[in-house]
């Protein structure tokens, strides 16, 4: 896993080799673009919903909860995942929100299916290499590889919006009130968080706040905020001349204790900080 990330919060990744699980999805979450390098695998979505895939298929998964029923021979993936709140804000942004709108939420499994015959699926392939290619860099260029990933999720919306209606996301309600309280998650990411924390930064019941985040982001509140806090304690772990320890990388993340650090640190990467920091995934960013 490569991560290209900004102030240590995680914006971008490439990952190899992985579908999501329903139990303890790997890291990162988000959107992301899959390009199928190797082998066949039947992919089913948390309704219940099967895709059948092949070498060359690109894959767009916008929700969690998707996994892998069975695979055929070696299977080798490339994935492009990122957070487009970063494409947004004030700082970073490329295009108007509105225009990134109908990349972030979308209606039905939030599991889609490019044929690797059609040319949107070769356009896509190629803009993902390129990606890869660029994270490699010493350093990458961050608006070349932002040039590259918006290009390919314009092309895979474009297709989508040719073969079924989809929501626009500035039309769910409180959209941008849930927007807001993940806006708080990332800059108040060190100190306590609890749900009628975020229930209050969205004027809600905790009860309605819960619904409304997982419809509109694909996973619950509290889900969603661990995965940024393991995401936040990887980029802490493997920055190039990071010196910090592991009890002060889980401060820096909010977590309580040792002891549930390591819990929820193995539960999403199938290894402990100590283990993960060993295998010197090195970020890039």
């Amino acid at each position: 896993m490569q991560l290209f990330s900004k102030d240590n919060v995680m914006m971008l990744a490439v990952v190899y080799d992985r579908f999501r699980s329903t139990s303890g999805s790997p890291l990162p979450h988000g959107t992301e673009l899959m390009l199928v390098r190797e082998g066949e695998a039947e992919l089913e979505a948390a309704d219940g919903t099967q895709i059948s895939t092949r070498a060359n298929d690109v894959l767009l998964l916008t929700r969690e909860g998707s996994r892998m029923v069975s695979r055929t021979g070696d299977f080798h993936t490339l994935s492009v995942v990122f957070d487009l709140r970063y494409f947004f804000d004030e700082e970073w942004r490329v295009f108007d929100k509105e225009v990134l709108d109908a990349f972030y939420v979308r209606t039905g499994t939030g599991l889609h299916r490019m044929a690797g015959n059609t040319a949107t699926a070769a356009h896509i392939s190629s803009l993902l290499c390129e990606i890869e290619k660029e994270l490699f860099l010493e350093p990458p260029v961050v608006y070349v590889i932002k040039a590259l990933m918006l290009t390919a999720y314009a092309y895979a919306v474009r297709f989508f919006d040719d073969n079924a209606k989809m929501c626009e996301a500035n039309k769910l309600p409180h959209y941008d009130v849930i927007l807001h309280t993940v806006t708080y998650m990332h800059e108040h990411l060190a100190e306590p968080i609890t749900l009628e924390t975020l229930a209050a930064q969205a004027a809600m019941s905790r009860s309605y706040y819960c619904t409304v985040f997982k419809r509109i982001m694909g996973t619950t509140a509290w889900e969603y905020l661990l995965k940024l806090r393991v995401e936040r304690a990887i980029s802490l772990l493997t920055t190039e001349g990071a010196t910090y320890s592991i009890t002060e990388v889980q401060n820096k993340c909010g977590f309580n204790g040792s002891a549930a650090f390591n819990r929820y640190f193995k539960q999403l990467t199938g290894k402990t900080p100590s283990q993960y920091r060993k295998e010197k995934h090195n970020a890039c960013f």
